[in-house]
C-alpha cells in the first residue's frame, strides 16, 4: 500500500510540474506573439518613402518581425 501511495504522490508532482511547464510555454508563446504583432503593426504604418529610406519592402515585414522577436525574447538554449 505504501508503494502505491508513493507512486500516486510522485505522479501528482509530475503532473503539477508538467502543467507549470505548459503554462510557462504558453506565456512565452503569447509574449512572442505580442512582440511579433506589434512589430508588424509598426512596419505596416511605414509609407513607401520611409521603406525606401530604410531599404525594406513589405515582403520583408515577416522576417523583420521575426528578427525583432528573437532580439527581444531570445529562445533558451
Amino acid at each position: 500500500m505504501t508503494a502505491t501511495t508513493t507512486t500516486l504522490s510522485e505522479n501528482r508532482g509530475s503532473i503539477t510540474h508538467k502543467i507549470a511547464a505548459l503554462r510557462e510555454t504558453w506565456r512565452t508563446a503569447r509574449a512572442r506573439r505580442r512582440i511579433y504583432e506589434r512589430a508588424l503593426s509598426e512596419l505596416s504604418q511605414l509609407d513607401e518613402r520611409e521603406m525606401m529610406d530604410l531599404g525594406i519592402s513589405p515582403s520583408m515585414f515577416h522576417e523583420i518581425a521575426l528578427q525583432e522577436v528573437a532580439r527581444k525574447l531570445p529562445r533558451a538554449a
